[in-house]
């Protein structure tokens, strides 16, 4: 069994993303790391390199200004497209798994793989910190995508049944480039739980001011793909 855990990157240091300590959770649990690295230009991609020799970059430019919403798919994708794993994990840089919980992910995942009927997707708890030794229960993420049994089905793109553009969906066509379907969290059966949470720390390490600069541009980004006539000014509250 082969485990893939993809994800994208952009400039994560100056971010202030605890990021050398998330790559380095997804490489004890995964065979392959695949980077998606958007244009980073402080130096984090040769820390993150020099992690592990699982870990290989690959280069999918990530617009600076006036970007929209989906170049998350995009990214998303491009990163899924290049896992060579039976599993591809998609993860965001601030999701980390415990120690712990990974000899227990790994069984449960081999498991899978060999029953009678595979699941398409595994799902895990998210868990959210509010402190370094609190969090709750947030949602139930079908991240785990069984690639090898449903890799000709299955994408990230934008579920017609859902706006979000961070799930798996059951390739139906194209809308603006961007592969879209049904929302593979409505296959049933074909959805099983890894038994284990993964944990997210969010915005947890970023300053205000940080946040002040970078909040509005993913409420516009959002806005410009919805609205598209009018997005920027919907952003920013001057039209509803």
């Amino acid at each position: 069994m082969k485990i893939s855990i993809h994800l994208g990157v952009t400039n994560p240091e100056t971010n202030q993303f605890a990021y050398l300590e998330a790559i380095r959770s997804y490489c004890d649990l995964a065979d392959e790391v695949v980077i998606v690295d958007g244009g980073t230009t402080d130096g984090s991609i040769e820390k993150i390199r020099a992690i592990s020799d699982k870990i290989r970059v690959v280069q999918f430019p990530w617009p600076q200004d006036h970007w929209t919403w989906d170049q998350f798919g995009r990214t998303l994708n491009a990163g899924y497209k290049e896992c060579t794993g039976d599993w591809a994990i998609k993860v965001d840089l601030d999701y980390v798994f415990h120690e712990k919980n990974i000899p227990k992910l790994r069984e449960t995942l081999e498991a899978y793989l060999n029953a009678p009927i595979p699941p398409a997707l595994v799902q895990l708890d998210k868990y959210q910190f509010m402190l370094a030794d609190r969090y709750f229960p947030k949602a139930k993420m079908p991240l785990i995508v069984n690639k090898r049994d449903y890799g000709d089905k299955i994408t990230w793109g934008v579920g017609f049944d859902d706006i979000d553009f961070s799930f798996p969906v059951e390739v139906k066509g194209m809308i603006k480039g961007l592969e879209y379907g049904s929302s593979a969290r409505h296959w049933g059966n074909l959805i099983q739980n890894g038994g284990c949470p993964i944990y997210c720390y969010d915005l947890t390490f970023m300053t205000e001011d940080l946040l002040s600069k970078r909040r509005p541009g993913y409420d516009e980004a959002k806005a410009r793909f919805m609205f598209p006539q009018n997005g920027e000014k919907y952003a920013k509250g001057l039209v509803s």
